[in-house]
C-alpha cells in the first residue's frame, strides 16, 4: 500500500504540495528494513549502523564527519513531519526514541520513522518527544560513537528545525504554533534553567550562517557547506591540516 494512503485525516491534507515529500518518510505500520529506533541507543547499535554509512565516503572517513552526516540524513526523515504536525496540526507524534520505528537503508542512512498512532494533542511542553526523547537520548550516543562534541549534532538538529519555520512560515503564516518553535530557538535556557542546545543555531550575518560548523569537511572532496560559518582563512587552515 502507498505511505500516503496510511497516513490517518488531517495529516493526508498537512502532507501536500511542499509537505508532500514527507508522506513517503512517515509510516503507520512496520516495513522491510524496519527496526526498533531505540536499537539506535543498545551497545554496538548506533556504532554498527555509523559503520555502514561510513562505506558511502573515502576510506578511512573520520568518524566526526561520518556521524554528523549521518546525523543530518536521520534528522530530515522525521523532524519536518513531526515539527508540521506539533505546530500546524496542535498533534504530538509518538516520535520519542522508545515509541517509534525506524527504516534503514542497507547503509544505515534513515529512509523513514514508524509511529504507532497518529499522535495526541500536544502538552504543555510541546516538543518534548521531540527534543527529550529523541533528540536528546541520541546526540549523547552519536557524541560517545564519534567523538565529535554534543553541539555539533544539535546545530544539525537546530538549523534543520530553523529551516523548517521559516519555510513553515511561508506557507502557513497565520498558525500560532509557529511561535512556540520560534521561541523554543530563540531561549537561551531550557524549561529546566539549562543551557538550551538548540537556542540560535543559525545567524544572519546578512547570509545564512549556521553557529557551529557541521564538521563535514574532512570527508574528501566534500568540503563545507554552503552554511559553513568558519571563515575563509580558518578553512584553509584545516584543509591544510593547522590547527
Amino acid at each position: 500500500m502507498d505511505a500516503a494512503a496510511m497516513i490517518p485525516s488531517p495529516l493526508t491534507a498537512l502532507l501536500q504540495g511542499p509537505l508532500a515529500p514527507y508522506s513517503q518518510k512517515l509510516f503507520f505500520e512496520a516495513g522491510e528494513g524496519s527496526e526498533p529506533a531505540a536499537r539506535l541507543l543498545e551497545p554496538g547499535g548506533l556504532g554498527g549502523v555509523l559503520a555502514r554509512f561510513a562505506a558511502r565516503y573515502p576510506a578511512p572517513a573520520d568518524p566526526r564527519a561520518v556521524a554528523s552526516l549521518w546525523s543530518k540524513y536521520h534528522f530530515s526523515t522525521w523532524l519536518v513531519p513531526a515539527l508540521a504536525a506539533n505546530l500546524l496540526l496542535d498533534t504530538d507524534l509518538p516520535v520519542a526514541l522508545d515509541e517509534a520505528g525506524l527504516r534503514l537503508a542497507a547503509d544505515g542512512a534513515t529512509i523513514g520513522i514508524e509511529v504507532a498512532d497518529p499522535g495526541a494533542p500536544v502538552g504543555t511542553d510541546r516538543f518534548a518527544r521531540i527534543v527529550d526523547g529523541h533528540l536528546a537520548p541520541l546526540i549523547e550516543e552519536l557524541a560517545k560513537a564519534s567523538g565529535a562534541a554534543p553541539r555539533v549534532f544539535w546545530g544539525n538538529a537546530g538549523a534543520l528545525m530553523e529551516l523548517a519555520l521559516t519555510r513553515l512560515r511561508g506557507g502557513f503564516p497565520a498558525s500560532p504554533g509557529l511561535d512556540a518553535l520560534a521561541a523554543l530557538l530563540a531561549a537561551k535556557l531550557d524549561a529546566a534553567g539549562r543551557p538550551n542546545p538548540l537556542h540560535a543555531p543559525i545567524r544572519y550575518t546578512p547570509e545564512r550562517k549556521r553557529r557551529v560548523c557541521c564538521l563535514r569537511y574532512p570527508i574528501r572532496d566534500l568540503g563545507f557547506c554552503g552554511t559553513c560559518p568558519l571563515t575563509e582563512p580558518a578553512r584553509a587552515r584545516l584543509l591544510a591540516g593547522g590547527a
